[in-house]
C-alpha cells in the first residue's frame, strides 16, 4: 500500500477513538501517544521519498564542511545559491558528523514533530483528530519540503518561546525561521503584526465578515493587485520570480474550500462565547485571525497560499480546538448533536479529498509516490534504490510538473 494512504487511513481510524467515550481522558491520552508515535515513525522511515530529492540529494553530495562553507564563498556560484544559509550550514553539519541522507532527514523529521506535540498539548482533548487535520492539510511538508519543515519548526518553537515568555530563546528561533527558507519572512512579518495586538480581542463579527468574503470572492481574483506591489517593491530577483511565478498559478474552484469554509464559519461559531481574555488567548487569536485572512485573500492562489499557511496551520487547528473547548456553548445539549454532525461531514469530506489526491498521485507514470522505506534496504542496496528514486523525481520535473504547470496557467 501507498505509504502516503497508510498513514491516512491509519490517522482517520484512530482518531475515531477521540469520539468515543469522550471522558476517558486517560485512555485518550495513551492512544494520542500511541498514535503520534507510529504517524512519526510511518513519516520518518521514508527513504530518498518524493521529488524534492532531484536536487536535495545531490546538495547533500556535494556539500562542504562547516568551517568551509562558512569562510568560503565560491558556493554563491553554484546552485546552492538557491539554497538559505540556515539550511545550506544544517545540512553542512549533518554531513560532517557523518549522517546518512536518511539519518538526515530523519533528523529533520525529528525537529519537526518534536515541535508539532508541543504545540498539540497545548489542547487537552480531540488530540488525534487535531493531528489528522494538520496531516492531512500539510503532509507534503512533512514527506518532501525539508528547509520549509525546519522554518514551519522553528515557528512553531518560536511562538511557544513568547507565550512562555521566554524572549532570548524567542529572537534565536526568530532568526533561525529566516535563515531556512526565503517564506519565513513573510511569516515572521505576520508574527510581529499579531504581537503588536495581542493587546486587544478580536470580534465576533470580524470572523462573519471573513466568512462572507470568501465566499464572495470565488468571484474575484487579487492576483493583479498582488502582482503590482510585487513589481513596486524592492525584492532580489529569485524572490520576484518565484513570487510571480506563483501569482500565475490559479484557480477558483478547489475542493478544499468546503474545509476553508466550514473552519472559517466554527471560529465565527464559537469564538464570542470564549471568555479567555489571557495574553496567550489573544495572541493565538491574532495569529490565527491572520491565518484566516490570507486564506480569504490567496485562496485561488493556492500555489503561494501554501507557501505560507505552512507555517499557521498548527496555530489555526490547535486555537479552534481551544475556542471549542473553552466555549460554555458547545456545552448546551441542544448543540452537542450539531458539533458532532459537523465532525462527521468534515470527516466526509476529508475521506473524499484523500482519495482523490491518493489516486492522482498513485496515477503518475513517474511513480515518485510509490512507497520507498529505509526497510526496502533489507532486500536492495542504496544505490540501487537511491538510483530508481532519483529516475522517478528527474521524469517527475522534466515532463509531469511541468505539464501540469502548464495546465493550470
Amino acid at each position: 500500500m501507498n505509504l502516503l494512504i497508510s498513514i491516512f487511513c491509519f490517522l482517520f481510524i484512530f482518531s475515531l477513538t477521540d469520539f468515543i467515550y469522550p471522558n476517558q481522558k486517560r485512555i485518550h491520552d495513551q492512544l494520542y501517544r500511541l498514535a503520534f508515535s507510529i504517524t512519526y515513525i510511518l513519516f520518518t522511515i521514508k527513504y530518498y521519498y518524493g521529488a524534492d530529492i532531484f536536487s536535495y540529494v545531490n546538495l547533500y553530495d556535494t556539500i562542504e564542511d562547516p568551517m568551509t562553507l562558512i569562510t568560503a564563498h565560491s558556493y554563491k556560484l553554484s546552485f546552492k545559491s538557491y539554497f538559505e544559509p540556515g539550511f545550506l550550514l544544517f545540512y553542512s553539519v549533518c554531513k560532517y558528523i557523518g549522517l546518512s541522507y536518511w539519518m538526515m532527514t530523519a533528523v529533520i523529521s525529528t525537529i519537526y514533530f518534536y515541535s508539532l506535540n508541543l504545540f498539540l498539548n497545548k489542547i487537552s482533548e480531540k488530540k488525534i483528530f487535531a493531528l489528522f487535520l494538520i496531516v492531512v492539510l500539510d503532509f507534503n511538508l512533512m514527506f518532501a519540503a525539508f528547509r520549509q519543515c525546519l522554518a514551519v519548526s522553528f515557528f512553531m518553537l518560536t511562538i511557544l518561546a513568547y507565550i512562555n515568555k521566554k524572549y532570548f530563546k524567542t529572537i534565536i528561533f526568530f532568526l533561525l525561521i529566516l535563515s531556512m527558507h526565503k517564506s519565513a519572512f513573510f511569516a515572521c512579518i505576520f508574527f510581529i503584526i499579531a504581537v503588536s495586538l495581542d493587546s486587544y480581542k478580536a470580534n465576533r463579527a470580524n470572523y462573519y465578515l471573513l466568512t462572507t468574503c470568501f465566499f464572495l470572492f470565488l468571484f474575484f481574483s487579487f492576483s493583479d493587485i498582488i502582482y503590482f506591489f510585487v513589481n513596486k517593491l524592492s525584492l532580489s530577483g529569485t524572490t520576484e520570480a518565484s513570487i510571480k511565478h506563483h501569482l500565475l498559478l490559479g484557480q477558483k474552484i478547489q475542493s478544499v474550500f468546503v474545509l476553508y469554509f466550514l473552519g472559517l464559519f466554527a471560529f465565527a461559531l464559537y469564538y464570542k462565547k470564549s471568555e479567555d481574555n489571557t495574553r496567550e488567548h489573544r495572541f493565538l487569536q491574532w495569529l490565527s485571525f491572520i491565518a484566516l485572512l490570507l486564506i480569504v485573500f490567496l485562496y485561488q492562489n493556492y500555489y503561494l497560499l501554501n507557501r505560507i499557511r505552512s507555517y499557521f496551520i498548527p496555530v489555526v487547528v490547535v486555537f479552534l480546538f481551544l475556542l471549542i473547548k473553552e466555549s460554555s456553548f458547545i456545552r448546551k445539549r441542544k448543540y452537542i448533536l450539531f458539533q458532532e454532525l459537523a465532525f462527521v461531514a468534515i470527516y466526509i469530506f476529508l475521506s473524499t479529498v484523500i482519495i482523490r489526491r491518493s489516486i492522482e498521485q498513485n496515477n503518475l507514470k513517474s511513480g515518485i509516490y510509490d512507497t520507498s522505506t529505509v526497510f526496502s534496504r533489507l532486500t536492495r542496496s542504496e544505490k540501487d534504490i537511491r538510483q530508481e528514486q532519483l529516475k522517478k523525481a528527474e521524469v517527475f520535473w522534466k515532463n509531469e510538473f511541468k505539464q501540469n504547470i502548464k495546465n493550470k496557467e
